[in-house]
């Protein structure tokens, strides 16, 4: 599984690369990212080679 999240001009907020990732609202430097609107994009694959892809938006409110 991988996952990242974009803000709104583009910019990658956030990674990961395992199927325990998840983002808990922080910047890739560790900072609190602001409230707003968020964009994901996840890939996984499944056992059976299947592909998944997922995309949307989320929004983050302290």
């Amino acid at each position: 599984v991988e996952g990242e999240i974009y803000n709104r001009w583009g910019q990658k907020m956030f990674a990961w690369g395992n199927v325990n990732g998840y983002w808990d609202g922080k910047t890739l430097a560790g900072a609190d990212a602001p409230d707003g609107t968020y964009f994901f994009i996840i890939k996984a694959e499944g056992i059976d080679g299947q592909q998944f892809f997922e995309k949307g938006t989320l929004s983050l409110i302290r």
